[in-house]
Protein backbone atom coordinates (compact mmCIF):
# COMPACT_ATOMS: atom_id res chain seq x y z
CA UNK A 1 0.00 0.00 0.00
CA UNK A 2 0.69 3.62 -0.80
CA UNK A 3 1.22 6.18 2.23
CA UNK A 4 2.48 9.80 2.97
CA UNK A 5 5.39 9.63 5.56
CA UNK A 6 8.27 12.68 6.21
CA UNK A 7 12.27 11.32 5.63
CA UNK A 8 15.45 11.92 6.42
CA UNK A 9 17.03 11.25 3.67
CA UNK A 10 20.88 13.09 4.52
CA UNK A 11 21.54 14.59 8.57
CA UNK A 12 21.15 18.08 8.71
CA UNK A 13 18.88 18.14 5.99
CA UNK A 14 15.02 19.18 6.46
CA UNK A 15 12.45 16.29 6.22
CA UNK A 16 11.23 15.43 3.06
CA UNK A 17 7.37 14.45 2.72
CA UNK A 18 7.47 11.69 0.12
CA UNK A 19 4.67 8.92 -0.84
CA UNK A 20 6.25 5.49 0.44
CA UNK A 21 5.14 1.83 -0.06
CA UNK A 22 4.56 -0.27 3.09
CA UNK A 23 4.16 -3.73 3.34
CA UNK A 24 1.69 -5.53 5.14
CA UNK A 25 2.61 -6.55 8.45
CA UNK A 26 4.54 -9.98 9.30
CA UNK A 27 3.96 -12.22 12.01
CA UNK A 28 3.48 -10.29 15.29
CA UNK A 29 3.15 -7.33 13.74
CA UNK A 30 0.26 -4.78 13.27
CA UNK A 31 -0.29 -1.85 10.79
CA UNK A 32 -1.77 1.07 12.62
CA UNK A 33 -3.09 4.22 11.17
CA UNK A 34 -1.59 7.16 13.14
CA UNK A 35 -3.90 9.88 14.67
CA UNK A 36 -1.32 11.79 16.54
CA UNK A 37 2.27 12.21 16.91
CA UNK A 38 4.43 14.33 18.95
CA UNK A 39 7.62 15.87 17.84
CA UNK A 40 10.39 14.43 20.74
CA UNK A 41 13.72 16.22 20.99
CA UNK A 42 15.12 12.98 19.90
CA UNK A 43 13.74 13.34 16.88
CA UNK A 44 15.65 16.84 16.36
CA UNK A 45 18.73 15.06 17.78
CA UNK A 46 18.55 12.38 14.47
CA UNK A 47 17.98 15.27 11.91
CA UNK A 48 21.26 17.35 13.39
CA UNK A 49 22.90 14.17 13.52
CA UNK A 50 23.98 14.53 17.07
CA UNK A 51 22.25 10.85 17.76
CA UNK A 52 23.40 9.39 14.69
CA UNK A 53 21.14 6.92 12.90
CA UNK A 54 21.08 5.10 9.42
CA UNK A 55 19.79 7.33 7.06
CA UNK A 56 17.15 7.57 5.15
CA UNK A 57 14.85 6.81 7.93
CA UNK A 58 10.82 7.75 8.57
CA UNK A 59 11.11 9.81 11.63
CA UNK A 60 8.51 9.82 14.32
CA UNK A 61 8.19 7.48 17.52
CA UNK A 62 5.82 9.32 20.23
CA UNK A 63 2.69 8.05 18.65
CA UNK A 64 -1.13 7.10 19.33
CA UNK A 65 -3.28 5.45 16.32
CA UNK A 66 -5.55 2.96 16.04
CA UNK A 67 -5.30 -0.72 14.09
CA UNK A 68 -6.24 -1.33 10.96
CA UNK A 69 -4.54 -4.62 10.64
CA UNK A 70 -3.08 -7.57 12.67
CA UNK A 71 -0.36 -10.30 11.47
CA UNK A 72 -0.16 -13.89 12.44
CA UNK A 73 -0.08 -14.91 15.98
CA UNK A 74 -0.73 -11.55 17.30
CA UNK A 75 -3.73 -10.98 19.85
CA UNK A 76 -4.90 -7.36 18.69
CA UNK A 77 -7.71 -7.07 16.91
CA UNK A 78 -8.62 -4.45 14.20
CA UNK A 79 -10.49 -1.25 15.84
CA UNK A 80 -8.43 -1.37 18.94
CA UNK A 81 -7.20 2.04 19.89
CA UNK A 82 -2.94 1.95 20.79
CA UNK A 83 0.11 3.70 21.78
CA UNK A 84 3.07 3.32 20.39
CA UNK A 85 6.29 2.75 22.13
CA UNK A 86 9.75 3.14 21.65
CA UNK A 87 11.08 0.55 23.72
CA UNK A 88 9.87 -2.59 22.61
CA UNK A 89 10.51 -5.82 24.89
CA UNK A 90 11.14 -9.24 23.39
CA UNK A 91 10.06 -10.64 26.78
CA UNK A 92 12.99 -13.80 26.71
CA UNK A 93 16.44 -11.80 27.21
CA UNK A 94 17.96 -11.14 30.85
CA UNK A 95 16.62 -7.74 31.26
CA UNK A 96 13.40 -8.43 30.00
CA UNK A 97 13.37 -11.56 32.28
CA UNK A 98 14.69 -9.60 35.26
CA UNK A 99 12.09 -7.42 35.03
CA UNK A 100 13.87 -4.06 33.02
CA UNK A 101 12.07 -4.53 29.81
CA UNK A 102 13.14 -1.24 28.50
CA UNK A 103 16.72 -2.36 28.18
CA UNK A 104 15.62 -5.36 26.03
CA UNK A 105 18.32 -6.08 24.22
CA UNK A 106 17.04 -7.16 20.61
CA UNK A 107 15.13 -4.24 20.94
CA UNK A 108 18.09 -1.85 21.67
CA UNK A 109 19.82 -3.79 18.28
CA UNK A 110 16.56 -3.30 16.28
CA UNK A 111 16.31 0.33 16.96
CA UNK A 112 19.95 1.16 15.99
CA UNK A 113 19.76 -0.86 13.04
CA UNK A 114 16.47 1.06 11.79
CA UNK A 115 14.61 -2.58 11.69
CA UNK A 116 11.44 -3.25 13.64
CA UNK A 117 11.76 -5.87 16.51
CA UNK A 118 11.99 -9.12 14.62
CA UNK A 119 14.49 -7.46 12.03
CA UNK A 120 12.23 -6.67 9.26
CA UNK A 121 12.02 -3.52 7.00
CA UNK A 122 8.31 -2.81 5.60
CA UNK A 123 9.15 0.33 4.34
CA UNK A 124 10.01 0.96 0.58
CA UNK A 125 10.57 3.97 -1.67
CA UNK A 126 11.98 3.46 -5.89
CA UNK A 127 14.96 6.09 -4.03
CA UNK A 128 16.33 3.72 -1.25
CA UNK A 129 14.95 1.55 1.46
CA UNK A 130 13.88 4.26 4.34
CA UNK A 131 14.09 2.35 7.48
CA UNK A 132 12.36 2.80 10.66
CA UNK A 133 12.90 4.84 13.44
CA UNK A 134 13.03 3.36 17.10
CA UNK A 135 10.58 0.93 15.72
CA UNK A 136 7.64 3.31 15.17
CA UNK A 137 8.49 5.74 12.61
CA UNK A 138 5.30 7.89 13.16
CA UNK A 139 5.34 11.10 10.85
CA UNK A 140 3.65 8.83 8.60
CA UNK A 141 -0.28 8.11 8.28
CA UNK A 142 -0.03 4.31 8.35
CA UNK A 143 2.79 2.50 9.68
CA UNK A 144 3.97 -1.22 10.47
CA UNK A 145 5.06 -1.91 13.83
CA UNK A 146 5.48 -5.58 16.05
CA UNK A 147 3.16 -5.84 18.34
CA UNK A 148 5.31 -5.41 21.11
CA UNK A 149 5.61 -1.50 20.44
CA UNK A 150 2.21 -1.25 21.41
CA UNK A 151 0.25 -0.76 23.87
CA UNK A 152 -3.96 -1.17 24.02
CA UNK A 153 -5.83 2.17 25.51
CA UNK A 154 -9.00 3.13 26.80
CA UNK A 155 -10.84 4.51 23.44
CA UNK A 156 -12.00 7.31 25.32
CA UNK A 157 -8.66 8.63 25.86
CA UNK A 158 -8.04 11.31 22.99
CA UNK A 159 -5.26 10.45 20.54
CA UNK A 160 -3.34 13.95 21.06
CA UNK A 161 -2.60 13.05 24.62
CA UNK A 162 -2.44 9.08 24.34
CA UNK A 163 0.47 10.02 22.23
CA UNK A 164 2.32 11.87 24.85
CA UNK A 165 2.84 7.84 26.92
CA UNK A 166 4.40 7.03 24.04
CA UNK A 167 7.47 8.71 25.15
CA UNK A 168 7.64 12.00 27.35
CA UNK A 169 5.01 10.35 30.38
CA UNK A 170 7.43 6.79 30.29
CA UNK A 171 10.62 9.02 30.50
CA UNK A 172 9.50 11.05 33.08
CA UNK A 173 8.00 8.16 34.86
CA UNK A 174 11.07 6.66 34.47
CA UNK A 175 12.96 9.40 36.07
CA UNK A 176 10.39 9.20 38.99
CA UNK A 177 9.96 5.59 39.52
CA UNK A 178 13.46 4.09 38.37
CA UNK A 179 16.32 6.91 38.99
CA UNK A 180 14.83 8.85 41.64
CA UNK A 181 12.83 6.77 43.66
CA UNK A 182 10.05 8.82 44.46
CA UNK A 183 7.44 8.17 46.75
CA UNK A 184 3.82 9.18 47.04
CA UNK A 185 3.85 12.94 49.67
CA UNK A 186 7.60 13.50 49.18
CA UNK A 187 9.67 16.04 48.15
CA UNK A 188 13.02 15.30 45.59
CA UNK A 189 14.68 17.45 43.07
CA UNK A 190 13.74 16.54 39.06
CA UNK A 191 15.68 15.79 36.34
CA UNK A 192 15.34 15.39 32.48
CA UNK A 193 17.31 12.16 32.52
CA UNK A 194 16.99 8.79 34.03
CA UNK A 195 15.79 4.95 32.69
CA UNK A 196 12.59 4.86 31.03
CA UNK A 197 9.93 2.99 32.64
CA UNK A 198 7.85 0.32 30.62
CA UNK A 199 4.75 1.41 29.26
CA UNK A 200 2.70 -1.83 30.61
CA UNK A 201 3.99 -1.05 34.15
CA UNK A 202 2.60 2.46 34.40
CA UNK A 203 -1.16 1.34 35.05
CA UNK A 204 0.31 0.17 38.35
CA UNK A 205 2.17 2.64 39.87
CA UNK A 206 0.95 4.91 42.27
CA UNK A 207 0.78 8.84 41.46
CA UNK A 208 3.60 11.06 42.73
CA UNK A 209 3.17 15.06 43.18
CA UNK A 210 6.44 16.87 43.06
CA UNK A 211 6.87 19.97 45.18
CA UNK A 212 9.34 22.05 42.68
CA UNK A 213 10.65 25.99 42.71
CA UNK A 214 13.92 27.00 41.62
CA UNK A 215 16.21 25.99 38.96
CA UNK A 216 20.13 25.99 39.22
CA UNK A 217 23.00 26.21 37.73
CA UNK A 218 25.28 23.27 36.81
CA UNK A 219 28.15 23.35 39.07
CA UNK A 220 30.89 21.41 37.11
CA UNK A 221 29.90 23.17 33.42
CA UNK A 222 27.66 26.54 34.93
CA UNK A 223 25.26 26.04 32.31
CA UNK A 224 21.48 25.79 33.12
CA UNK A 225 20.28 21.75 33.05
CA UNK A 226 16.93 22.42 33.70
CA UNK A 227 17.08 20.83 37.31
CA UNK A 228 14.90 22.22 40.10
CA UNK A 229 15.26 21.82 44.18
CA UNK A 230 12.11 20.96 46.17
CA UNK A 231 10.50 23.70 48.55
CA UNK A 232 11.31 23.94 52.10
Amino acid sequence: MEVRGAVLREVGKPLEIETLTLAPPGPGELLVRVRAAGLCHSDLSVIDGSRPRPVPMVLGHEAAGEVVEAGPGSDFQPGEHVVLTFVPSCGDCAPCTAGRPALCGPAAAANREGTLLGGDVRWSSPVGRPLHHLGVSAFASQVVVSDRSAVRIDKALPFEIAALFGCAVLTGAGAVFNAAHVRPGTAWPCSASAESVCPRCLPRRPPVRARCSRSIRCPASGSWRGRWVPRC
